[in-house]
């Protein structure tokens, strides 16, 4: 819908789970809307959250 109603050819995704945001950056791939991640990890710390983004490639 983003992409086909909206005409859009980007999206951001926030929140804070990798599963979901990786499921909707798949979705939003599969549609090739460019991807602009803004996770909202509150509970990790600076040092933790490279981890978090690596595992979400």
């Amino acid at each position: 819908m983003i992409a086909d109603d909206l005409y859009c050819d980007a999206v951001r995704i926030t929140g804070g789970d990798p599963r979901r945001l990786a499921l909707a950056a798949r979705h939003a791939a599969d549609a090739d809307l460019e991807i602009w991640f803004s996770p909202f990890p509150c509970e990790l710390s600076a040092e933790e959250l490279p981890a978090l983004l690596r595992r979400l490639r």
